[in-house]
């Protein structure tokens, strides 16, 4: 790679880390928030937008591919927020 393209692959990586940075303090500030007032991350809160968004019963299939996990992973996130919900029942396919 020439010095050039070495210079401008740098100051897009550099872009790329402020955009991240920048996500992140947003993140922590609506941790803070909803933790403050819900008792809840941001996490949980777009799980269970995510969640509410499909209806009393969900594919945990579906649900993992919209979410970008595993099931299993997905399962692991919502047994916390079950006091919260209710028992949410997920079908297998």
């Amino acid at each position: 790679m020439n010095c050039k393209g070495w210079r401008r692959e740098r100051r897009s990586l550099a872009s790329l880390f402020e955009r991240h940075l920048e996500h992140a303090d947003l993140v922590f500030v609506l941790d803070e928030e909803l933790s403050t007032h819900h008792g809840v991350s941001w996490a949980d809160f777009v799980l269970l937008t995510v969640l509410d968004a499909a209806g009393d019963a969900a594919p945990a299939t579906a649900l993992a591919r919209t979410w970008r996990t595993a099931a299993s992973h997905l399962l692991l996130r919502l047994l916390p927020l079950e006091p919260l919900i209710g028992p949410r029942p997920l079908t297998a396919e």
